[in-house]
C-alpha cells in the first residue's frame, strides 16, 4: 500500500523555491545566508535546492564554456533598462585571454544577428572588439568606421584600423580607419589631427553610424587601456575628480556625466554626448570589478546592449 507522503511533498510553495535557487546558484549565496535571510533552517534550504532540481525548476548543465545564459541575460536586461544583455557562462577561472576570446566570439555573434545590409558599423578598440574581428566570417555588407584612434599595447596584434579593415572585408563593404593615436600629447596637437580630412571624415561618419561596438573600461590598475596609458599623477587626478570608466578614453563619473577636465581635450574619439546619440551601442565588459562602471554605462544611456559574463552579470544584479 503506497505511503501517504510527508508534509513537505504535500504543498509546495514554488515561489519560496524559486527564490531559494536564485540565491543559490545565480548571487552565489550560502545555504547559511539563504536560511538566515528567508527565515529558514538550513536543512529547509537543502530540500528546497533538491525540491528546485526536481521539479525542473534548476537545470544543471555541464557544457563548453561561453554559452548565453538566457535567463540571467534577461534579467540584467530589465534591471539596468537597456534592450538586451548578452551573458555567457563556464568563464569563472579561465585565463584572462580565453575570457577576452569568449567576449569576442559572443560579440561577433550579436553582430551577425543584428547588423542589415547598407548599415554603416562603427568600432572602437579594446581586446574583446580584436577578438570579435578575429571570429566575424561574413556580415550583410556595410561600411565600417573606426569611432576613436588607436590605443595599441605593444602586446597587441592589430590595431583600431586594423580591425575595422578585418570587419568591412568580411561584409565586402568599405572601411574608413583612423590614422593616429586616440590621447595625444597636448589639446593644440589634437585639435590639428581632428581637422585632418581623413580624420575628420571618419569622425564625422562615426556621428552617423547606425550601430557601434564599443568597451566599458574602469578607472583603475589593469581596467582599463587609457588608465594605464596615462601618468600615475593623471591617475590620480581622474580618481580625486571621480572618475568612473570610460569609453573610447571619454572619461565619466559615477552619474554617466563627462569628465573632461583631464583628457578630453586631447582624446580623438567621439564624445560621450555623441555616443548616447547613437541609435544602438553595443557595449562590451567582463570581471566583476568592473561593476561600477558597467552599471553607469548602462544606466546613464551609453550602452543599449551589454555583453558580459556571469561573474560580473551577479555582481550588476545584487547592487
Amino acid at each position: 500500500m503506497r505511503q501517504p507522503p510527508r508534509q513537505h511533498e504535500i504543498a509546495v510553495d514554488e515561489a519560496a523555491v524559486t527564490e531559494v535557487a536564485r540565491r543559490y546558484y545565480l548571487y552565489d549565496q550560502s545555504k547559511v545566508t539563504i536560511a538566515a535571510e528567508m527565515g529558514l533552517s538550513r536543512f529547509q534550504v537543502a530540500r528546497m535546492l533538491q525540491t528546485a532540481r526536481n521539479l525542473g525548476i534548476v537545470r544543471i548543465e555541464v557544457g563548453r564554456a561561453g554559452r548565453v545564459d538566457e535567463s540571467i541575460s534577461e534579467e540584467l536586461a530589465g534591471h539596468l533598462g537597456i534592450r538586451r544583455a548578452v551573458v555567457l557562462t563556464g568563464l569563472d577561472g579561465l585565463p584572462d585571454d580565453e575570457i577576452t576570446d569568449q567576449i569576442g566570439r559572443a560579440l561577433s555573434d550579436v553582430l551577425t544577428a543584428t547588423v542589415t545590409a547598407g548599415e554603416t558599423l562603427g568600432l572602437s578598440y579594446s581586446r574583446q572588439i580584436a577578438a570579435m574581428a578575429g571570429h566575424v566570417r561574413q556580415l550583410p555588407r556595410c561600411d565600417v568606421v573606426q569611432l576613436a584612434g588607436h590605443l595599441l599595447r605593444a602586446t597587441d596584434a592589430a590595431g583600431s584600423p586594423e580591425i575595422v579593415r578585418q570587419v568591412a572585408a568580411a561584409s565586402g563593404g568599405t572601411s574608413h580607419p583612423i590614422y593616429c593615436p586616440m590621447l595625444v600629447a597636448d589639446a593644440s596637437v589634437a585639435t590639428a589631427l581632428r581637422r585632418q580630412e581623413e580624420i575628420a571624415d571618419a569622425l564625422e561618419r562615426g556621428r552617423a553610424v547606425d550601430r557601434a561596438v564599443v568597451s566599458i573600461g574602469a578607472w583603475a590598475p589593469g581596467l582599463s587601456g587609457i588608465y594605464q596609458a596615462v601618468t600615475a599623477r593623471e591617475q590620480e587626478l581622474g580618481t580625486a575628480l571621480g572618475v568612473c570608466g570610460e569609453i573610447s578614453g571619454r572619461l565619466f563619473d559615477g552619474d554617466g556625466r563627462p569628465v573632461r577636465d583631464l583628457l578630453d581635450e586631447r582624446i580623438i574619439a567621439l564624445s560621450l554626448a555623441e555616443f548616447r546619440a547613437l541609435p544602438c551601442v553595443i557595449g562590451s565588459c567582463y570581471g566583476a570589478e568592473r561593476a561600477d562602471a558597467a552599471r553607469t554605462a548602462a544606466r546613464s544611456g551609453l550602452v543599449d546592449v551589454l555583453v558580459t559574463e556571469a561573474g560580473l552579470a551577479r555582481r550588476l544584479l545584487t547592487s
